[in-house]
């Protein structure tokens, strides 16, 4: 689901950037995984944004669940340089994303993500949940028979 890589610096220390992986073994529901623990700037925020635009070259409707479990922190500049990236890439997210799912276990990630939805309109149906089995339900709950298949597992 995550994958490290190797960055170089300017000062020369190697850092180990987490990056992110789209995990599509029950399709059509796509696990994203963050990185809890993790500073941000230890994360490859550009993997996100590729895996992305991986996904949409599929061009098949799904259900996404953003587990973010851990995460303490996303500073100003992502949130903005997020925001950004989804409004440009709204028409496509809202062709192909059917309900979009977060599940978050602290009261500043819930912060963050309700900063985010002040500055963007979601571009598909999306809800905050505390726990991944309720996110599920509710993503499958959307869709009453388009992918019965999402249902199993």
């Amino acid at each position: 689901m995550d994958g490290l890589e190797v960055a170089a610096p300017a000062d020369g220390k190697l850092v180990e950037k987490f990056q992110y992986r789209f995990d599509e073994t029950r399709w059509p529901l796509v696990t994203i995984a963050s990185p809890g623990g993790r500073d941000p700037e230890a994360i490859d925020q550009d993997s996100f944004y590729e895996e992305f635009h991986r996904f949409s070259e599929r061009n098949e409707r799904a259900f996404f669940v953003h587990d973010l479990r851990g995460v303490q922190r996303m500073d100003a500049a992502r949130r903005r340089r997020f925001v950004e990236w989804a409004q440009l890439h709204s028409p496509t997210a809202r062709k192909l994303i059917i309900g979009y799912a977060v599940v978050i276990d602290s009261k500043l990630m819930a912060g963050v993500v309700t900063a985010v939805l002040w500055l963007m309109r979601p571009p598909a149906p999306m809800r905050v949940f505390s726990n991944l089995a309720d996110a599920e339900a509710w993503l499958f709950s959307l869709d009453s028979g388009l992918y019965p298949s999402a249902k199993a597992g």
